[in-house]
């Protein structure tokens, strides 16, 4: 399941939990098509906290059919929060964050997920 909240005007909470189906990552697309329709940025915090595993292949190929307004939309973002109990998947979002100059990253733990919305919400 993929969850998208906004916490203000311009940040979202994104929470990718359990299974994660090729409809959901549609629904996601759409948002982030939205986003780019309207030339929005702003800020985005990732919780993969309870993820329950990699989504399935028809989801991957969705998302790399739409990569092109994914990246116009991330190349807008200001910071990008990402949250997660997996060693490898903050591993994972710092070397994505050295390839996007221009977009801030911070990595959070899983107990760290409050700092995490402050940070996002430029609290922190």
């Amino acid at each position: 399941m993929i969850d998208i909240e906004r916490l203000s005007p311009t940040a979202h909470r994104i929470v990718i939990y359990g299974e994660v189906t090729r409809d959901d990552l549609a629904a996601f697309i759409d948002f982030v098509k939205a986003r780019d329709a309207a030339e929005e940025g702003g800020n985005v915090l990732f919780d993969f906290t309870a993820m329950a595993s990699m989504p399935p292949l028809s989801a991957i190929t969705l998302e790399l059919a739409n990569i092109v307004p994914l990246m116009r939309w991330v190349w807008r973002l200001g910071r990008i929060a990402v949250v997660s109990d997996e060693a490898w998947m903050r591993a994972a979002s710092r070397i994505e964050s050295a390839l996007l100059p221009g977009v801030t990253y911070a990595v959070y733990d899983a107990g760290e997920s409050e700092a995490a919305r402050a940070w996002v919400l430029g609290n922190g």
